[in-house]
Order: C-alpha cells, then sequence, then structure tokens
C-alpha cells in the first residue's frame, strides 16, 4: 500500500494543490505556516477512514471539520489516489458549509442545515479485498507528531498487552498522540515469553534490538526490567545502563519512534518472518529532524530506509541536511504552490539553504561585510580589501571557506599586480 497523489481544495491555507509521492522517503518543505502538517493532516485522515474497511482497524475514524475550510470559500474536497497490492484507487472527500435555508414565505429565519459530506472510494474496496480484514499480514498507517518525545508511562489494558491485529492499529492515526512506553515493554515482556514456544517471535525482538543499534551506534543491549510491579525498558548508553526515560529529547525521540513502529508492525502481521523488513506501512513524521543533533540528520533517511524497506515514508522537515539526503523528485517545495527542487542529493547544507529554503546560509551582517570585501577586490583596492578580510578574519576565523578564498585571491591579484609592474619597468629601461 502507497499513496500516489494527494489533491486538495479549500483545506485551510490551500485553495489548490497536488502532491505526488513515491515510494521509500518523501519530504515536504517550506516556511512555518504553509502547510506541511496540513498535507499529513489530510493523509492521516484519509488512511482513518479507509483502512477500517480493508484491515482489522477498530480505531474510530478521524473527519474534516467545518473549520478546515479555506476561510472565503464554500467548501473543501480531498481526493487521495492509493496503490494497493498493485491496483489503484481513489478516496474522495468533501464537506460543505453549513448552509441557512430559507422559510417558505421567502424570508430567512435562524436555521441552518449541514449539506451531508460526500465521500466515496472507486473501485469498490470491498469487491476486490473481500477477505482482507482477516488477513495475518495487513497495511498500517501511523502518525508521529511532534509530541513522540514526550513518552508517557500509563499501564495498558490487558487486551492491549495480550496483543492481536486489532492493537495495531489503535491511536497509530491520532493527532498529537505520545507514544505509551509501558505499552511497548509490555508487549516486549509478551514476545520474550512466546519466544521461548516459538522461536519466529524471538526474530521479532532481536530485529527490534538491531534497528536501535543501527539508529543510535552508542546504545546497546535494549531490555527491559520490572519494578515496582510495572515493567520498564532499560537500555545501555556507552555501557552505562540507563531508562529512556533519562535519555536526552533527542534519543527519546528517535527510540520511541522505531520501537512504536516495530512494535506496530509485529502486531500486524505475526506471520512474518521479519515484520520489520517485511511489513507495509504508510508513516507520516512531523519535523523529522525534531530534537536531532545535524550528525544524526544526515543518517536518519537512510536508517528509517534500510530498517522499514516496505514502508512509505511521508515527512516535514527544515533540516538542511535531511534534505541533502534524498533525491529532488522525492521532495515537495511548498510555496505559493508547489515544486520539485532542481537539486538536493548530495549538495551541501549552504546550498540547499539558499536553493531550497530559500534563507541566507550565513548572517545578514556578515554576509553584508563579505560582499563589501569583494567589491573592494573587484575594484582592485586591496589595501582596503585586506583590511576588510581582517575583521571579517576576527569574527569567522582563518578557517572558513570564504575567508581562505579572498585570501588567496587577494594574493593572487596582488602577484599580478606586482608582475605587470615589473614588465612595465623592463620596458622603460
Amino acid at each position: 500500500m502507497r499513496i500516489k497523489k494527494l489533491t486538495v481544495s479549500g483545506l485551510r491555507a490551500f485553495s489548490h494543490a497536488e502532491f505526488t509521492f513515491l515510494p521509500g522517503m518523501n519530504l515536504l518543505v517550506g516556511i512555518n505556516g504553509v502547510g506541511k502538517t496540513t498535507v499529513l493532516d489530510a493523509i492521516r485522515i484519509c488512511l482513518s477512514r479507509i483502512l477500517p474497511e480493508i484491515t482489522s482497524s477498530r480505531s474510530p475514524k478521524q473527519a474534516f471539520e467545518i473549520n478546515d475550510i479555506s476561510i472565503g470559500m464554500d467548501s473543501l474536497q480531498v481526493e487521495c489516489d492509493l496503490d494497493l497490492q498493485g491496483k489503484e484507487f481513489k478516496y474522495l472527500f468533501h464537506k460543505q458549509k453549513i448552509s441557512s435555508i430559507p422559510k417558505k414565505t421567502g424570508k430567512p429565519r435562524d436555521q441552518v442545515i449541514e449539506t451531508p459530506d460526500i465521500e466515496q472510494i472507486n473501485p469498490s474496496l470491498k469487491e476486490f479485498f473481500p477477505k482482507s480484514k482477516e488477513s495475518k499480514t495487513q497495511p498500517l498507517g501511523i502518525y508521529f507528531s511532534t509530541r513522540r518525545s514526550l513518552l508517557v508511562d500509563q499501564k495498558p489494558s490487558s487486551s492491549t498487552i495480550a496483543g492481536g491485529q486489532t492493537v495495531a492499529f489503535a491511536e497509530s492515526l491520532s493527532f498529537n498522540r505520545e507514544v505509551n512506553l509501558r505499552l511497548i515493554a509490555q508487549w516486549y515482556k509478551v514476545q520474550e515469553k512466546l519466544a521461548e514456544e516459538k522461536s519466529k517471535m524471538l526474530k521479532h525482538i532481536s530485529v527490534l534490538r538491531e534497528a536501535i543499534e543501527l539508529f543510535l551506534p552508542a546504545f546497546s543491549n535494549l531490555h527491559i526490567r520490572e519494578l515496582d510491579r510495572s515493567v520498564h525498558f532499560m537500555i545501555e548508553k556507552n555501557g552505562i545502563p540507563l531508562s529512556l526515560f533519562q535519555l536526552s529529547d533527542g534519543e527519546r525521540g528517535v527510540i520511541a519512534m522505531v520501537l512504536d513502529l516495530a512494535r506496530r508492525l509485529s502486531q500486524a502481521n505475526p506471520e512474518l518472518d521479519d515484520p520489520l523488513r517485511q511489513g507495509v506501512a504508510i508513516v507520516l513524521i512531523d519535523e523529522l529532524d525534531l530534537h536531532c543533533h545535524p550528525r544524526w540528520q544526515r543518517v536518519i533517511v537512510e536508517n528509517l530506509i534500510k530498517t522499514f524497506p516496505n514502508c512509505q515514508f511521508i515527512a516535514t522537515t527544515h533540516s538542511p541536511q535531511i534534505i541533502g539526503e534524498v533525491e529532488p523528485e522525492r521532495i515537495t517545495v511548498i510555496d505559493n504552490g508547489t515544486f520539485k527542487p532542481i537539486s538536493s542529493y548530495g549538495v551541501d547544507s549552504s546550498r540547499i539553504l539558499e536553493e531550497v529554503l530559500d534563507t541566507l546560509p550565513r548572517n545578514r551582517k556578515v554576509k553584508s561585510l563579505l560582499s563589501k570585501m569583494y567589491k573592494s577586490i573587484d575594484r582592485e583596492e586591496l589595501s582596503t580589501a585586506k583590511k576588510q578580510l581582517a575583521n571579517i578574519s576576527k569574527i569567522l576565523g582563518k578557517d572558513d571557506a570564504e575567508i581562505i578564498r579572498a585570501s588567496t585571491l587577494i594574493h593572487f591579484l596582488e602577484g599580478n599586480i606586482k608582475d605587470e609592474k615589473n614588465y612595465k619597468r623592463k620596458r622603460t629601461k
């Protein structure tokens, strides 16, 4: 299962926009307020209404509200083109604003009616997948909000601990949900017990440990510990045992996301040998770079694709490091419409800031000082340029690329001027 295209009209900041998505990683880029999270919300709501038709999900369907309709427009419409097992489907949702109706006398009255929502999917899912709800392998939709590093430690119900495919879908597409670590720890404990009888279940938790170590190489030995009649996760960081609640926001956010996704893929696909690599899901992530060190940002895309190769990821980001790890056809820039950048993969962060994110790669004051220095160089006012260079070097340091470039250029021009003077002196003799 994957989303191929999303078309929205009259939805919040969008009068009309189209978004195309590929398998694997897809990024939504733009300044705050342009609608990146709106795109994730639209997909999240669509999936919450589609998945119960073809899976064992019993989660409540999310809905578009009247307040989602763009100001000045009478309705909103969302179309979602999906690929399910090689067959294309189109989901449509149309919502009209509440309308007033007049009395028979022709005088308006203070009564309103709500035009029913239009919702349809073509062709019919039930015709093509009549027994999909009983399947032992089921596709997931999962949404990770910016609250994913705010872990909760709530006691789960016994039915949730027991597992089953239905539990894999519980709150997976809820807005602003946190990750319940105790629930995942209890599930982990059950898997360890099941592994004593069924070796396949041991692989479900062993690949999970491997995934954590891939994302965070300094971490190892993920395990559970019972304390005060409850189960908690423990992990070693550089050989030091820590509770997950003792980690930084960035570390917690990454581990919680990997644990939650892995747990749900395992529950939705109990018969798969390797649910992390074989399981299918559409994963929505708001601010993929949240609390992540730039070094992690460089590898998080590669690690997600390597760990969950059958999942489609659609994520928002402001990070030039993440953008530089993704091909341009997988990136949608939202800025008075939508477009794909000309280049991104392998491009250095300074260029991405300027060309993709439309942001100066340097402080404005420093940028102005550099500009004045280069104007002096262009006019061959080298004594002035050298003074300007000395001042800027105090700010940026002698190893900055622009300082080295300007210094080399000045040295080169001084050599040329000197050679020219020597040449003229020889000719006059």
